[in-house]
């Protein structure tokens, strides 16, 4: 009697092995006393296969082609066996779901952890689970949501998800196997659609008024509450987000930023107009600020660490226009939204003031000779800049702020010799524009060495003046 070929018994081994671990991943317990087995040869494989990846034509049931294989009926088990989210939304009805969803996520990886977790195979299921699960929640969002919805949703998230009675739960902890970006993103997702109705409660507390006087009082006071209550939690996932920096494209970021930008914004507004108490919400309205201030920041760094690179090659080598620069600079905030809105025009009018003073600090840290050869008239090259910059701005509703004043008032000093002028030149750049700093004065009068030591120093100290 002949050797039975290897790649019979390949064959034998990886049908008996799917039998078994496919019918565990959909709840059968009748396999369970095999299991240890079959993870056995999963593990065998992992450490032991010397081919690591799937070669084009192999067929699926050798070794190296396993985990592969374990993963794929991972997708399929979990799609088989999750709860799928009601059609329509009772509040009760939803409520309901997310009780059962939590039940039988739970129960399934507390059954699979003991044979899985040896393998390090626990964190493949458990993930399967969480993207299964965020995708209902996403397609909940897209539904016409209640805000009562809105608040079950974001409560079960933000205090349940995570918790030891869910994901969290001893029994299948694994914290390779979190996806807490996924979460936060949809989370934040939650926040945006109640922040809509933040809309409503402002209308709705119109109509209370034509109503009633003495009843706009009252809504007040439960919107108030209501409104404290979401502004708390809004804050604290819009920080998770902040600190979150993977897996998410440029563009897709930037956009999301400035959502929180103009949030933020919105509802430090808002407490003023529609919270009883001042008192209530300095602390919320400073939080507030800060984020804004923050997103503000994120929106503007992407591109200014561009800008600094394309400006470095400009003015440091001398050659082409500002003009051919601008397209490639203005890019990042063409896409934003709300053009020719306050939103918008705060976060442009900082990329121009940003712009401005990194053109200034490139300038003064170049070669001046060497920049006169390209440029010949330097004083002129930074007037046209100057103008350049305003025009792009203006064209992409910036505001009407000429930042570009300070390059023209620095154009003009860079031109004096007369001490006096200059004096008088420094101290108005100085009142204009509160900004610009003592250093950045004193690297101006050094640049290109053209006023001695002590003509600078002298130029400093009636600046200091107006600087007190």
């Amino acid at each position: 009697m002949g050797e039975v070929p290897v790649s019979d018994l390949y064959q034998d081994v990886s049908r008996q092995l799917w039998d078994i671990v496919s019918g565990v991943l959909r709840g059968e317990t009748t396999g369970l006393d095999n299991m240890p087995a079959a993870i056995k040869a999963l593990k065998w494989v992992q450490t032991y296969s010397p081919v690591q990846r799937r070669g084009k034509g192999e067929p699926l049931w050798m070794p190296q082609n396993w985990k592969q294989q374990f993963e794929k009926l991972v997708a399929q088990s979990v799609s088989e066996i999750i709860p799928q989210m009601p059609d329509r939304g009772l509040e009760r009805g939803l409520e309901l779901h997310l009780i059962h969803l939590q039940d039988c996520v739970l129960q399934h990886l507390r059954l699979l952890a003991p044979y899985l977790r040896p393998a390090q195979l626990l964190g493949c299921v458990t993930l399967s689970f969480q993207e299964q699960i965020l995708q209902q929640l996403e397609q909940v969002l897209h539904r016409s949501l209640r805000v009562s919805e809105g608040w079950l949703l974001l409560n079960w998230a933000l205090h349940y998800y995570s918790s030891e009675n869910f994901m969290g739960h001893p029994d299948i902890r694994d914290q390779s196997a979190t996806d807490k970006l996924l979460l936060v993103l949809w989370t934040h997702s939650v926040m945006e659609k109640l922040l809509e109705a933040m809309e409503v409660i402002k209308s709705f507390l119109t109509e209370a008024e034509k109503v009633s006087r003495s009843l706009k009082p009252k809504v007040q006071r439960i919107c108030s509450r209501q409104l404290l209550c979401f502004t708390e939690k809004y804050q604290k996932s819009v920080v998770e987000y902040i600190n979150s920096r993977q897996r998410e494209d440029c563009r897709s970021r930037q956009m999301r930023l400035f959502r929180i930008f103009v949030n933020c914004h919105f509802l430090k507004e808002y407490l003023e107009t529609i919270t009883e108490g001042k008192e209530d919400i300095t602390i919320l309205k400073s939080s507030l600020e800060k984020t804004e201030a923050q997103a503000k920041e994120l929106i503007l760094e992407e591109s200014l660490r561009k800008a600094k690179d394309l400006l470095n090659t400009y003015i440091k080598m001398g050659r082409g226009h500002i003009d051919d620069l601008m397209p490639k600079l203005m890019e990042e905030y063409e896409s934003l939204p709300m053009r020719g809105q306050l939103a918008h025009q705060i976060v442009l009018d900082s990329a121009y003031e940003r712009l401005c003073f990194l053109y200034l600090r490139i300038l003064l840290k170049s070669d001046r000779r060497r920049l006169q050869q390209h440029w010949v008239n330097v004083e002129g090259r930074v007037e046209q800049d100057a103008a350049s910059l305003h025009a792009f701005f203006s064209q992409m509703d910036a505001g009407g702020h000429r930042w570009n004043s300070v390059l023209l008032k620095v154009s003009e000093v860079l031109k004096l010799h007369d001490m006096e002028a200059l004096k008088i030149s420094c101290t108005a750049l100085i009142h204009e524009t509160p900004e610009v700093s003592e250093e950045l004065i004193k690297r101006m009068l050094q640049w290109g060495g053209r006023l001695s030591s002590q003509q600078v120093q002298s130029v400093l100290e009636t600046c200091q003046d107006v600087m007190v």
